[in-house]
């Protein structure tokens, strides 16, 4: 125990002399937390160790920490005005603005406050005015246009003719066959928090999306979507749930809309891993020429996100389960459908961020098909390659390239796809 009391001494030491100076090498900062981390367990509580481990995890952001830290030392010592301070600016940076607001009164309050230090108050107390409470309504908006190129804008099949049991070969329309067409999309939305407690709230989210293919207007695309939910955090665990719904257009006609449920959970493990579930059901209908696709779809989800220095990892996999309205369709419906997806991102600089993501799905329909007498498989599999640039605050601009091909038992469901595209959005 003595030379665990003397390390940690040792330690403490040496933190005095480099803290600050780590403050500006986010390497050296995360192996300084990490060094100190390892000795919380046997010196947490001890005033000046946790002041310590404040400073040390203030430096690299993690301000939830340093909260308890910093509350401990202030149990201590009521009048240790640097904690107090430094206990202001975290509950600044993690939103809470009206514990902050009166932890930094109470130092400017206070006659032997240095002068550096009250101009640093005041600026604070400036952006919260200007920011407002963390009870106030957050609101967030963006707009989004894009420009592309589809080779397959119709998913449609590159055979111009097929074999059908009993009826020979058929020759496929020009509707049945892979079109290519330019692409423009417009987009838009909101998002609205409101905060009820430190850890609990609710959000309202509203998009709208525009694609048109000036090649072949039968196909232009509009989607709609109004999500509500609740959200709450219980420790390292933040869950959420609510009602989701949306509705898509095809060459200027209602296409389907759908009405659904959705929970999700995510639980941090560490500053470098997430993981998280999520549960959705929904209830689509079609138009009245498609209506035998209605359906109740149920879908369970999983992801786990991994950060490697610069490498950012996310995983994800899906099972799920279509069930028709009326049994008669199970056919045009997946009976059992799953896949797995995987995106790999580097962190070139702040503002340049390339990715590369993979995704497979396979989906077994429900019965025979009373045309092709077999029992639908598809087999989907989609690469996609791009970029994600912010050349100014706010502004992002995202080109991509994806390839897809879905391979089906059923030779007129099989088909390829490329897509590039170059989007533009702006959040404000």
């Amino acid at each position: 125990m003595t030379s665990h009391i003397f390390r940690s001494a040792v330690f403490l030491g040496s933190l005095t002399i480099t803290v600050p100076a780590l403050a500006d090498h986010d390497y050296d900062a995360e192996f300084a937390y990490q060094q100190i981390k390892a000795l919380q367990a046997e010196n947490s509580g001890i005033t000046e160790f946790d002041m310590r481990f404040a400073l040390v995890a203030i430096s690299v952001h993690r301000y939830d920490e340093a909260i308890f830290a910093l509350e401990r030392v202030l149990e201590a010592q009521p009048n240790n005005g640097r904690a107090r301070t430094e206990l202001a600016r975290c509950y600044y940076e993690t939103g809470q603005y009206h514990l902050a607001r009166t932890l930094f009164k109470q130092v400017a309050d206070n006659e032997s406050t240095p002068a550096t230090v009250q101009h640093n108050i005041n600026y604070y107390l400036h952006e919260m005015d200007k920011r407002g409470s963390q009870f106030d309504l957050q609101k967030q908006f963006y707009v989004e246009a894009g420009l592309g190129r589809d080779s397959n804008i119709n998913a449609g099949s590159d055979l111009s003719s097929i074999d059908i049991p009993n009826l020979g070969t058929v020759t496929l329309t020009e509707a049945s066959l892979a079109q290519d067409s330019n692409t423009q999309q417009v987009a838009a939305g909101a998002k609205l928090y409101k905060a009820t407690s430190r850890f609990k709230g609710w959000s309202l989210q509203t998009d709208v999306q525009q694609i048109n293919t000036p090649d072949n207007d039968n196909f232009d695309q509009g989607l709609a979507s109004v999500a509500g939910a609740y959200h709450w955090q219980n420790g390292s665990d933040r869950y959420r749930t609510g009602l989701q719904y949306q509705q898509l257009s095809l060459g200027g006609e209602q296409f389907f809309n759908s009405l659904g449920l959705a929970a999700q959970w995510h639980r941090t493990i560490s500053e470098r891993l997430v993981v998280g579930m999520i549960l959705q059901w929904h209830d689509v209908d079609f138009d009245t020429g498609n209506n035998f696709r209605d359906h109740d779809r149920l879908l369970l989800g999983a992801d786990v996100i991994f950060a490697s220095g610069q490498w950012r990892h996310q995983l994800g996999s899906f099972v799920g389960t279509e069930r028709p309205s009326d049994t008669q369709y199970d056919y045009a419906l997946r009976d059992v459908m799953w896949g797995l997806n995987y995106r790999l991102s580097y962190m070139l600089n702040a503002k340049v961020v390339p990715y590369l993501s993979a995704q497979y799905a396979s989906s077994d329909y429900g019965d025979t098909h009373p045309v092709f007498a077999l029992q639908r498989h598809d087999s989907l599999r989609s690469l996609e390659a791009g970029l994600i640039w912010q050349p100014a605050r706010g502004l992002t601009v995202n080109p991509s390239f994806s390839d897809t091909r879905n391979d089906s038992n059923v030779e007129a469901y099989s088909y390829d796809r490329d897509r590039a595209q170059v989007k533009v959005r702006y959040n404000f």
